[in-house]
């Protein structure tokens, strides 16, 4: 058995990973492993929201989009993407599919009717320029 350096008591076999002791449990306790941040929007330091889905859901009104299947998406993950619960690399995919689904469902939104007037005078500018 090994004795402890500073107060001379036995020191039990080692079990596990790690250097030998040289001090008893009494003397030098056991270090416990420092518990790491999780990643949520209060540890950023946002605490209130930052309307992602409030934004998303005037760009979708916007085009007609909202009640689409590709709109329902982007308003899950938009609300994914706020409650900040994921963990950064998480986050970054998300926020990825999220711009990838808006560019699709806005992409894929009727064409506004155009004037008839307004065409004739596009057509006018056009020769004339």
């Amino acid at each position: 058995m090994r004795k402890c350096e500073k107060c001379g008591a036995n020191i039990p076999l080692q079990q596990g990973r790690g250097r030998r002791r040289r001090m008893c449990e009494t003397c030098s306790p056991s270090r416990k492993p420092k518990s790491r941040p999780t990643a949520t929007a209060s540890a950023a330091g946002l605490s209130d929201r930052s309307g992602v889905v409030s934004t998303v859901t005037a760009e979708l009104i916007a085009v007609g989009m909202l009640e689409s299947h590709q709109g329902q998406l982007a308003l899950v993950l938009a609300n994914r993407i706020e409650t900040g619960d994921d963990t950064g690399a998480a986050l970054a995919q998300m926020v990825r599919q999220l711009r990838e689904t808006m560019t699709s469902a806005l992409s894929s939104a009727e064409p506004e009717a155009v004037d008839p007037l307004d065409e004739l005078r596009a057509k006018r500018e056009r020769r004339g320029a």
